[in-house]
């Protein structure tokens, strides 16, 4: 184990065994087991986590209204709401906190009050635009360690009974870019009157 100075405080990282094999055993997996990801380089990981090279730090950088990856809806109050390119699950937003932290935990108190606001408008938001039979907030970060929550619409008869919806696997982009601009343009519009206080 080695302790390094991270975000301002100092945190212990569990070094485990470069050898898959090795690190199976450690995890509890069978030798057999399929893993079809891997982690990104350990110096790679800890330049992310200072935000070197973050992605999700371009874009609350970024003017760009409309990119690759999404349309934005809003600007929040801790956060940028963004309607995502793949609508496999129809209404799927990401939310990305304005401030680079891990964790929303590491936000101040005071911060954090307001992401989890920001989610909560969110939420309602998509859910009263796209009327899904359940909502799924994930707080994930396991690729790009900048919080940000994947706001995922979900109707009866989707491939994921149960489980949450993998959207790398399943991809669906929208006719046009007009789709994605009136979608947009409704959540702004519904996000406006939705208030909540902590």
């Amino acid at each position: 184990m080695e302790v390094r100075r991270l975000l301002g405080t100092t945190a212990a990282i569990v070094t485990l065994d470069t050898d898959p094999g090795v690190r199976k055993k450690e995890l509890g997996m069978a030798d057999n087991e399929i893993t079809t990801r891997e982690w990104i380089p350990r110096d790679e990981w800890i330049a992310l986590t200072l935000g070197e090279g973050c992605a999700m730090c371009h874009e609350m950088a970024s003017n760009e209204r409309v990119n690759e990856w999404g349309i934005t809806i809003a600007d929040m109050d801790m956060g940028r709401l963004r309607l995502s390119t793949n609508q496999y699950a129809l209404g799927y937003c990401i939310l990305i906190c304005k401030k680079h932290v891990r964790e929303p935990h590491h936000l101040p108190d005071d911060e954090a009050a307001r992401f989890y606001a920001d989610i909560t408008r969110a939420a309602r938001a998509i859910e009263k635009v796209f009327e899904p039979d359940k909502m799924n907030i994930l707080i994930l970060g396991n690729e790009l360690p900048h919080t940000h929550v994947h706001l995922v619409p979900r109707y009866h008869g989707d491939p994921a009974p149960g489980l949450p919806l993998d959207l790398r696997r399943y991809q669906k982009r929208l006719d046009s870019q007009l789709h994605y601009q009136r979608y947009a343009d409704r959540i702004k519009r519904v996000l406006g009157g939705i208030k909540f206080t902590p």
